[in-house]
């Protein structure tokens, strides 16, 4: 029996025939997520910045808003903070850090290659099969898998932490009706729970401080048998190994150990995954375990004996229905 639909979400479906597209949205305040993602995304504050310049939200609580990339916003209350970014200095600093090391142009985005093993992670992802409607790209970066499910899911939103690699993705999917968006997957509470169809994120989790909110975060705002699709770097893949056994640290990113560059220690890496420990993971945040993919340049031979021949772990997991 399908569930009635909230107030809201009737509203939502009215939506405008034109809209700005491709747009980057910033929520005021410490929270810098706001999703929009068909049904309507509940967040906090009135007052926000858009790419088209700034407005204020006057209408009242739980009002739609129809001024965003052609998707109703519901308020969830009428609090309002002037427009800008409150962030705890120590977390600006490593934002800054991470624009420093991902700094340039925008290289542009292709479709992987398709029909072959996959080569690297992006190909590992998109290998994945299945479409819908809401696809969610939990460090989007410069944009590639978004593009690359462009023609497999009706809505694309972009989550980011780097100002300057929401810049790239802005440069590579211009011309695309793509949402993103800044802020941190430990804390999704602007995506409305049960709402998106598939994430996706791909060498992001090694990132993420606290990795358990983060796992139940994107546990709530999937839709039962919603997919989540993860890759990381196999730290027990057997090059690694080998470099442990000659007495050297088995960095998953840089070279020297980690000390490549002195913008971020192995490439801002702060967790090593097997893909044993990614399971257990994802199995305690909720998970049921669907299929496993190994990959590297050298094809085949990879998924020899993935946890020791795959140069990435990566799991497809879906939310177990109730």
């Amino acid at each position: 029996m399908d569930r009635p639909q909230p107030e809201a979400t009737r509203l939502a479906s009215a939506r405008p025939t034109t809209a700005p597209t491709n747009e980057r949205h910033r929520l005021a305040g410490p929270t810098l997520i706001l999703a929009v993602i068909g049904e309507p995304a509940y967040f906090v504050e009135r007052e926000y910045r858009t790419t088209q310049g700034s407005r204020e939200a006057t209408l009242g609580a739980g009002a739609p808003s129809r001024l965003l990339g052609g998707h109703a916003l519901f308020l969830a209350n009428g609090r309002t903070r002037p427009i800008g970014r409150h962030v705890p200095t120590k977390i600006a600093a490593v934002e800054s850090r991470y624009d420093t090391f991902y700094e340039g142009e925008a290289a542009g985005v292709l479709d992987p290659q398709k029909g072959r093993f996959p080569r690297g992670r992006d190909e590992a992802i998109v290998a994945v099969p299945g479409g819908g409607n809401v696809l969610l790209d939990i460090g989007c970066g410069d944009g590639a898998l978004l593009y690359a499910h462009r023609r497999r899911f009706n809505t694309l939103i972009g989550l980011e932490y780097s100002t300057e690699r929401l810049r790239q993705a802005e440069s590579n999917l211009a011309g695309l009706d793509v949402v993103l968006c800044q802020g941190s997957a430990e804390s999704l509470r602007e995506i409305q729970s049960e709402s998106v169809d598939r994430i996706v994120t791909s060498d992001v989790v090694e990132h993420i401080p606290d990795i358990y909110a983060a796992v139940k975060e994107m546990h709530r705002v999937l839709r039962p048998g919603g997919l989540l699709v993860m890759n990381t770097p196999n730290v027990a893949y057997v090059k690694r190994r080998a470099q442990l056994l000659a007495g050297r640290f088995p960095s998953t990113s840089q070279p020297n150990e980690g000390l490549g560059s002195d913008i971020l220690f192995d490439g801002g890496h702060l967790h090593y995954f097997t893909y044993r420990s990614l399971r257990l993971l994802l199995q305690g945040g909720g998970f049921r375990m669907v299929s496993r993919q190994a990959y590297g340049r050298f094809g085949r031979i990879h998924a020899l004996y993935p946890p020791l021949t795959s140069v990435g772990v990566q799991w497809a997991a879906a939310r177990q229905t109730e």
